[in-house]
């Protein structure tokens, strides 16, 4: 399990037990979640790793804007199966125990801060080099692309005040990190028989 996807299931665990602490039981564990709300869950722990300055609201904002964009809508209960959910409303038109969700939420994420500083931004250069975009999920393709950022944006550290020699000898390993991830992704990309 990598790391964006250990967080995403503490906080869907944290999510999990409040809810029950609030008499809703319809939250399964992670291992038998949808796949929809797993990757809800990582949006979200994306989203804060992008956006450390964003609140609860912020969150819910997002959350949103992902659910709009699946084509789910406002309803008064929640059904997968017709994409209606009761807490597409304004943040502020929440009840203070959704609200709550939130938070939690962003405070599990930042718990992990020591592990989520290492990880590359979506924009940083090593990101960008790589293509390493939000629908990235835990694929073989995204651990390479994660690995090869991380190591482009440690090379970039060492860049600045480095003889220009130096700076030359980091652009070309930058560039042979880029061509190897690309080789390395197309050549676990399934064959066009399998697709």
């Amino acid at each position: 399990m990598d790391t964006i996807e250990l967080i995403a299931k503490t906080c869907h665990e944290v999510n999990r037990v409040y809810c029950q602490s609030l008499g809703d039981q319809s939250q399964p564990i992670w291992e038998l979640a949808p796949e929809w709300q797993k990757q809800s869950a990582k949006d979200g722990v994306l989203f804060h790793m992008n956006n450390p300055e964003a609140g609860p609201e912020g969150s819910h904002e997002n959350w949103m804007k992902t659910k709009f964009e699946d084509g789910w809508i406002y309803g008064e209960t929640k059904d997968p199966e017709k994409k209606t959910h009761p807490c597409l409303v304004p943040y502020r038109e929440l009840p203070a125990e959704q609200q709550f969700k939130d938070a939690f939420f962003i405070a599990v994420v930042r718990s992990f801060e020591g592990l989520t500083s290492m990880l590359p931004t979506l924009d940083s250069k090593g990101a960008e080099m790589v293509h390493l975009g939000r629908s990235d999920d835990n694929s073989e393709h995204a651990k390479f692309k994660t690995g090869a950022a991380m190591l482009i944006n440690k090379l970039e550290e060492k860049r600045e005040g480095a003889p220009p020699q130096v700076q030359r000898t980091i652009s070309l390993a930058e560039t042979h990190l880029e061509i190897a991830t690309m080789f390395a992704c197309r050549s676990i990309r399934p064959s066009f028989s399998e697709e």
